[in-house]
């Protein structure tokens, strides 16, 4: 059992079997991406291969089942999803910067609302508060933003949500979507039930095909 996703130039697998499938897995990558990318030539006769071999080195294309996919550390024994160390510190960062200003740059707000809106996606709640933020962007003006008392308290609940991000991972079925409870026309004998594409915790735990239970590992190239 396994998948793999591209995502612009990063090629991601994730898949649940013996060593020799889950090599097998990354093998059919590896030739696939070799059909599809020509290998340009350093010098006559020298052909550079289209995987870096620096990054597999370092241990781009092992198999684990915990990963920095795409910026996020993702833990599928766990089942948890996390900010790396030095994106912790750059979170923490930008609070402490904005902490005393009162006005501040158009295009430093800018960066900022990016990384904010990056992070969000592991944190319950924050997507309400974007609204303050692009509203202050909006009414800008000679280049600096500023930073009301309104402004102030929206970016103090984003800082103490945030936190919670810093200090624990935060939980795949935190961000699934809730289950549907069954409505009033349903029958008794007849139940809703959500399909397991709807929830990460389902999918993430299927048992593979011939009865023994495997982890999801996955590996990035």
């Amino acid at each position: 059992m396994g998948h793999t996703d591209v995502f612009v130039d990063d090629f991601i697998q994730v898949g649940q079997g013996s060593r020799s499938r889950m090599n097998g897995l990354r093998n059919h990558l590896l030739h696939a991406i070799d059909g599809m990318i020509a290998q340009p030539e350093i010098s006559p006769g020298v052909v550079k291969e289209p995987v870096s071999l620096k990054k597999l080195k370092k241990g781009d294309g092992s198999w684990n089942s915990r990963k920095v996919i795409l910026g996020w550390v993702i833990d599928f024994v766990r089942q948890t999803l996390e900010l790396p160390p030095h994106r912790k510190h750059t979170l923490a960062a930008i609070f402490t910067e904005l902490a005393g200003l009162k006005r501040i740059a158009r295009k430093r707000w800018q960066q900022i609302i990016g990384q904010l809106r990056f992070v969000s996606q592991a944190i319950p709640g924050c997507v309400g508060l974007f609204g303050a933020l692009q509203v202050a962007l909006n009414k800008a003006t000679s280049g600096r933003v500023r930073i009301n008392t309104s402004l102030r308290h929206h970016l103090t609940t984003f800082a103490s949500l945030a936190a919670s991000l810093c200090h624990r991972p935060t939980h795949l079925v935190e961000l699934a979507p809730p289950a549907r409870s069954p409505s009033k026309s349903t029958p008794t004998s007849c139940p809703q039930t959500t399909t397991p594409a709807s929830s990460p915790t389902e999918t993430w735990n299927t048992r593979a095909s011939w009865g023994k239970s495997w982890s999801w590992q996955t590996t990035m190239m």
